[in-house]
């Protein structure tokens, strides 16, 4: 695979490299021109194989979408569109979540979505009502449940206990 970008250093981009370098543009540029390290591991795999093989590898392109769905987690993801934007049937898309990472898309979704609502609840003023809909939630109360059912709280009681301990971890310094 090396040796093939090594004689070919400024081989012309195919359509699907092209594709996938104004997607990275368009996704950097959404961002202000900063993308989350787990984004662009994401996109490395499938950027070489797009530029090395006929067509990338099924795992690459579960990488991929990783990062899309990292890169805008309040996007309506279902398992077809999340099927249809890794180019693979929505059962080969639950067999390659099963393999890599041992869940199915939508609780792998799911996690992640809270995940981000977590982090941004922590550290930013926006309102909770934001936060669900940026970290692809319906609307507050479908993060309200999931949140409690996750980690036995609310969204406002988490934010509280995240600044109650990071005020008091300031203080002791």
């Amino acid at each position: 695979m090396g040796e093939r970008l090594f004689e070919r250093p400024f081989a012309p981009l195919g359509a699907a490299s092209r594709k996938l370098v104004e997607f990275m543009v368009m996704m950097l540029g959404a961002d202000g021109g900063h993308a989350p390290p787990s984004v662009v591991r994401g996109w490395v795999p499938l950027l070489v194989d797009t530029l090395t093989l006929d067509a990338p590898r099924p795992a690459s392109r579960l990488a991929a979408l990783l990062a899309a769905i990292e890169a805008a987690p309040g996007q309506p993801w279902s398992t077809a569109s999340m099927a249809r934007a890794a180019g693979v049937s929505v059962s080969r898309l639950h067999g390659l979540f099963r393999e890599q990472h041992a869940t199915t898309p939508h609780a792998w979704l799911l996690a992640h979505r809270l995940d981000r609502a977590r982090d941004w609840l922590a550290g930013s003023d926006a309102t909770i009502a934001e936060i669900a809909l940026r970290a692809g939630f319906s609307e507050q109360s479908a993060l309200t449940r999931a949140l409690r059912k996750a980690v036995g709280m609310t969204p406002a009681a988490y934010r509280r206990e995240c600044r109650l301990g990071a005020a008091l971890e300031k203080s002791s310094n």
